[in-house]
């Protein structure tokens, strides 16, 4: 392996960083990437005291802190101290976390999940955000970084010991399987069969069958690696493990339930309370069951079920998630490679955690989008095995290359929970988190692809630019809560570019299975009704081709936001009522 050496010629912020630059001016790739000022040497020279670019100061021999001196333009007064909390955390060489705390440093295991206490301000819903001491270009033109700064993964060797053990699955007959295969046809092509159909069949070797070639396949958003397939990351476990079989059976009884309801809806419903009785169980009486990997993928799948049912509640997936955190930050902190199926549960997570922060009736049991995804860059950040010689961007396989999008959404979710008008002190976080949407580009490819991997990497590079707006229109409507107008040329022209990039994404195309918040987020500030059915044909599709009721919920949630009127119109016209998406009691009602 050769290894090369860091550049001393490149941009300062890399160098602090400890990044490697590739020294293209202006703005190198590795700031453009990462939202960052790109800062060169003969710049500061030119116009900045020496003061302002000092090398990070090393204090005793083995604590490194990081010290920047920032110019304060206005005073900052607080009346009450005791409402502003200071927390400071050091990273040894040994890559222990410690927290100086009282003139010591203790030892912790990870980061905490609430934020630190925000000033008094934070807590007025009544906060005026127009007033003079804000309206300065600084803040409206205030960035910040996200916290997934994704970068290359090392190519290792796979050692025997992280290898996943050969397995074998139940397979039925030549004969049982052209049956199964049968019937599947013909519930694709929406016939109803009655219970002649199904005699002389095993029900649960057919449940268990259409799992696997149902429910998992459709998993799979991306054009991956084959080691970074749904199949080839879920399937491996269940042949040994009877917990994760029940989980199985419940995600395919439920797959089935959406073209069989009277026949398939009660099975999906015992397995799904038998997989959850077993699976606590065992979390309860083994310790150490963040170590199963079989525990962790079961989490995900259920998850996945409880977002798919008719019955599924956002509430329940929420408290999967939350088992599912426990994993990730038991397993992740101090390690430093993980498996191809490790990922893959992974990126599962921070896709799920990302789109329920917004409906959620109670996110207590939840990390905070701006502590958790420090967490998770230190996970994505590991070398991943047996993923040699593929582009980066295919080493994502849930999110690909749109994966800090979800960064985004997560982030404008929790504080679309606060209280509107936001105080200044969220307002900012707002105004920078719609800056990185108004500066997004998607990442230019470094490799040479083939055919079938530049028609994939164009699609998702669209997935991120429709996000990106749509997560603008969002946090535009936050920002002038009270002015907003939906109505407006300029929402409108945004609406129609949003538009215009769903209609470049390929109908069938396995994509659209993460584009649920996306679409409903969108949806709501369309006010044309050519765009609206656009949009609710869009939602069809996606419940069709996943076989979920959460279509059936973003419908109806989309057609209470078109459909309501507004009582303080004088004209009392029909108007597009935005303010449902910061409805709690509506937005429970949806699940994706």
């Amino acid at each position: 392996m050769v290894i090369k050496k860091r550049s001393s010629t490149g941009c300062l912020v890399c160098r602090r960083r400890k990044k490697k630059c590739d020294e293209v001016k202006p703005t190198c790739n590795a700031c453009m990437r990462n939202f960052l000022e790109c800062i060169w040497p003969d710049s500061v020279n030119k116009g900045k005291n020496r003061a302002e670019v000092k090398e990070p100061q090393q204090v005793e021999g083995r604590v490194k802190f990081n010290i920047t001196q920032i110019k304060l333009k206005h005073k900052m007064k607080y009346t009450k101290t005791a409402n502003l909390r200071m927390e400071i955390y050091v990273k040894l060489r040994s890559d222990k976390l410690c927290m100086y705390n009282d003139g010591k440093l203790e030892k912790i295991s990870r980061f905490p999940r609430e934020l630190p206490v925000l000033p008094k301000d934070s807590a007025s819903p009544f906060i005026k955000y127009h007033e003079e001491n804000i309206q300065n270009e600084d803040f409206w033109n205030s960035t910040a970084s996200l916290d997934l700064e994704l970068k290359d993964f090392p190519f290792v060797d796979l050692p025997d010991e992280l290898t996943i053990p050969p397995y074998e699955l139940e397979t039925p007959t030549e004969e049982e399987e052209k049956r199964f295969t049968d019937i599947l046809q013909r519930y694709h092509d929406n016939h109803i069969l009655n219970d002649t159909v199904f005699q002389d069949i095993d029900l649960e070797s057919f449940i268990f069958y259409t799992c696997l070639t149902g429910f998992i396949p459709k998993l799979g958003t991306q054009h991956t690696t084959p080691d970074l397939t749904a199949g080839a990351t879920f399937v491996p476990f269940v042949s040994f493990n009877p917990i994760m079989r029940q989980v199985f059976l419940c995600c395919g009884a439920t797959y089935l339930a959406w073209k069989d309801y009277e026949r398939f809806q009660k099975y999906s419903d015992d397995y799904f309370t038998s997989s959850l009785s077993l699976l606590k169980d065992y979390m309860a009486t083994n310790p150490r069951y963040y170590d199963e990997d079989w525990v962790f993928g079961s989490i995900q799948l259920l998850c996945v079920r409880v977002k798919n049912a008719f019955f599924g509640t956002v509430d329940e997936s929420v408290n999967l998630l939350s088992h599912s955190y426990d994993v990730i930050s038991h397993r992740y902190f101090d390690k430093h490679a993980i498996n191809p199926h490790e990922r893959m549960f992974v990126e599962s997570f921070i896709y799920h955690y990302s789109i329920s922060v917004l409906y959620a009736t109670d996110i207590s049991e939840l990390p905070s989008p701006f502590v958790i995804f420090k967490e998770l860059n230190k996970a994505l950040s590991c070398p991943v095995y047996s993923c040699e010689n593929v582009l980066e961007w295919m080493k994502n396989p849930v999110l690909g290359s749109c994966l800090d999008t979800f960064e985004i959404i997560a982030k404008l979710s929790y504080i679309a929970r606060l209280p509107m008008p936001l105080a200044k002190t969220w307002l900012l976080k707002v105004v920078q988190l719609r800056n990185i949407c108004i500066q997004y580009k998607h990442p230019m490819p470094e490799q040479a692809m083939t055919e079938i991997e530049y028609f994939n990497f164009r699609i998702n590079s669209m997935v991120g630019l429709l996000t990106a707006k749509t997560c603008y229109l969002f946090a535009s409507k936050m920002i002038d809560f009270e002015t907003f107008d939906v109505h407006s040329p300029a929402v409108k022209d945004c609406v129609q570019e949003i538009i215009q990039h769903y209609k470049e994404i390929p109908e069938g195309h396995q994509i659209w299975g993460i584009l649920s918040w996306t679409m409903l987020v969108s949806g709501s500030f369309c006010t044309d009704s050519q765009d609206q059915d656009f949009i609710l044909q869009c939602i069809n599709k996606m419940a069709e081709t996943a076989h979920s009721y959460a279509g059936v919920k973003m419908a109806k949630f989309l057609h209470d936001v078109w459909d309501d009127k507004d009582t303080t119109d004088k004209q009392t016209t029909t108007v597009n009522n935005i303010n449902h998406l910061f409805d709690r009691d509506r937005l429970s009602q949806v699940d994706m």
